[in-house]
């Protein structure tokens, strides 16, 4: 096991044994299509989500405004920016921090191949946000 991946483990094995760490949360879960997603926490957006935590690849739909938000999603991955650079903002109802903290674990993971990480976020961007998204970076 590499470092990072040794350092997260015992991260993780503290928070779990320290359980004033865990805050219930009122807010419903994250979904996409037929996948719920797990609360994700700060320790997930530094060392990135599980394989696991992704929908399968046969899931993630292919819908012609799709190549947008994969645009976004790309963009925000190699150079990073705000949501609302790109004309997008979280829809009501949806908890912003929740869903932001979501997109950093499943952006930051080395797990899964970097088309099937990309068109996922894509997919959570247009499901989660309003507007439409626009190359200003």
């Amino acid at each position: 096991m590499g470092k990072q991946k040794k350092l997260a483990a015992a991260v993780r094995m503290a928070a779990y044994l320290d359980k004033s760490k865990s805050k219930p949360t009122d807010t419903p879960p994250l979904r996409l299509g037929d996948h719920t997603f797990r609360d994700f926490d700060g320790l997930d957006a530094s060392f990135g989500a599980k394989r696991s935590d992704y929908p399968s690849a046969a899931d993630v739909p292919n819908h012609p405004m799709h190549p947008s938000f994969e645009r976004v999603a790309s963009k925000i991955f190699f150079r990073g920016g705000k949501l609302n650079d790109f004309g997008l903002s979280f829809k009501p109802g949806v908890d912003g921090i929740k869903a932001m903290t979501a997109v950093r674990s499943l952006m930051g993971s080395f797990e899964p191949q970097h088309e099937h990480k990309i068109a996922v976020v894509a997919w959570a961007l247009r499901e989660w946000c309003d507007g439409t998204p626009t190359d200003q970076q």
